[in-house]
């Protein structure tokens, strides 16, 4: 396509508004020029990862959460298996589309028998989820495949690649390579993931601990000499709009719209994340304003500039338009 194009931005020279067309353009457009509800606040941040020098569970801590949690850590009896999946064509396959497939299952078995199970997957499988892992399925629990996988994945041989075993997806050629009876994991196993995973569970309640604490105390004092009382110190916010708040906040909407309604000079409730505890005192706010011209004349100035080189922009391609019907556009 051609296209002509007419900026704005050429035609602003010369334009400069009167008073009186100022004063219009800001009466017309008066809610554009709301200033929203700004605010900052004093707040205590503290962070479970600042209580790690603090705590670190002990192993017979370990030993007595792994026994008493015992079912968490019962696992089902899994197999690890690989799959060699030749698909039907059609979700509703016909007699001679199963044969097919069938047939090309039967063919990839056959070779199986003397070549690498995993090279054949990553050629022949059309499972494109595991064909590049050599058809890898890692492990599976009872309950969780067709029953036809499921009898094979749990009686068939292990290491030996299986005849085609029908389900709705295809014929599938599956190899077992392992399987873990049901039972309890040892806590030799998880040990460390477990050490890890309690860890950041005291740490969260030490941190919790302190922030009870502060609540408590900032009850009956300021913000500021409740923290200094348990060695903790404030930091000051930079004014902010909802648009914009404390990273703490986490753009969560409730909490930003209970921010701006909050008593000032009192300690809010607190903020609780992942990764964080917040308490903060709401020390100013501005409530929601529509400045005087005087004070944002400029901007105002700017806006009427840009509407009118619009405009004048739009009348230059009417003109075109109209000029481009009789005359063509060339």
């Amino acid at each position: 396509f051609d296209l002509a194009f007419f900026p704005s931005s050429l035609r602003r020279s010369g334009l400069t508004p009167s008073e009186t067309q100022l004063t219009e353009c800001y009466s017309r457009t008066l809610g554009n020029w709301r200033r929203p509800a700004a605010m900052r606040v004093e707040y205590v941040e503290l962070k479970p990862a600042d209580f790690v020098d603090q705590a670190q569970v002990t192993q017979t801590e370990l030993d007595e959460y792994y026994h008493d949690n015992s079912q968490r850590f019962t696992h089902q009896e899994t197999a690890d298996v690989s799959h060699i999946l030749i698909q039907f064509p059609k979700i509703d396959p016909s007699p001679a589309d199963k044969e097919q497939a069938l047939q090309e299952a039967q063919a990839i078995y056959e070779r199986a028998r003397t070549e690498d199970f995993a090279e054949l997957a990553r050629e022949l499988s059309q499972d494109q989820g595991t064909a590049s892992d050599g058809g890898a399925l890692g492990a599976i629990e009872r309950g969780t495949t067709p029953e036809s996988f499921e009898q094979t994945a749990f009686n068939a041989p292990i290491g030996e690649g299986s005849a085609p075993v029908e389900t709705s997806l295809g014929y599938h050629l599956i190899k077992v390579t392992g399987r873990r009876p049901a039972g309890l994991a040892p806590l030799e196993e998880i040990n460390d993931t477990l050490s890890g995973e309690r860890n950041k569970v005291k740490y969260k309640e030490l941190a919790v601990a302190k922030l009870e604490d502060l609540i408590n105390r900032s009850e009956t004092s300021k913000l500021a000499d409740a923290a200094a009382s348990i060695g903790l110190t404030t930091e000051f916010s930079d004014t902010f709009t909802a648009d914009n708040p404390p990273d703490f906040f986490e753009n969560d909407a409730a909490e930003i719209k209970k921010a701006f309604s909050a008593p000032l000079g009192k300690a809010a409730d607190a903020v609780a994340k992942d990764d964080r505890l917040v308490l903060y005192e709401p020390i100013e706010r501005q409530e929601s304003f529509i400045p005087g011209l005087e004070e944002i004349k400029a901007e105002v100035n700017e806006a009427w500039i840009a509407d009118q080189a619009l405009r004048k922009s739009r009348e230059s391609a009417q003109a075109f338009l109209a000029k481009a019907a009789g005359e063509g556009w060339g």
